[in-house]
């Protein structure tokens, strides 16, 4: 796909909004439920963790209230636990209010699937910030 192809040829620092086109899918799941599009999904995401970027853990969609879980979702989330993935957690923030919305959870979902720390920018460079 050319998504992962501009991944694989421009190794962003993070990749962001993954699976954006779940933004709005909550409650009726018609991405999240739907077997075909978790397939495709985990395919990208297979490919583009090639690159070494790190991917965005996105809780902004939540503090907006079109979602109740951040993006990507908790299945690609196990499926970036499983190959090596490494995370950011961002809030995609517009407000001071919302600076740290669902952090709290989020970590601790990210610690229920495995993972030990999630990484943070920090004079210019990426830390380990333990969960």
């Amino acid at each position: 796909s050319n998504f992962c192809e501009y991944i694989t040829n421009r190794k962003p620092d993070i990749i962001g909004h993954f699976d954006l086109i779940t933004k709005f899918d909550e409650p009726e799941g018609l991405f999240l439920n739907n077997e075909k599009y978790k397939a495709l999904a985990e395919k990208y995401l297979l490919e583009a963790l090639k690159a070494d970027c790190f991917f965005e853990v996105n809780t902004g969609a939540i503090s907006r209230g079109y979602r109740t879980s951040p993006y990507p979702s908790i299945d690609l989330l196990h499926t970036l636990k499983k190959n090596g993935g490494k995370l950011v957690l961002n809030s995609d923030s517009h407000s001071a209010n919302t600076l740290d919305c669902f952090f709290k959870e989020s970590k601790k979902m990210l610690k229920d699937i495995g993972f030990e720390y999630t990484y943070t920018l920090y004079n210019n460079e990426f830390i380990k910030d333990y969960l």
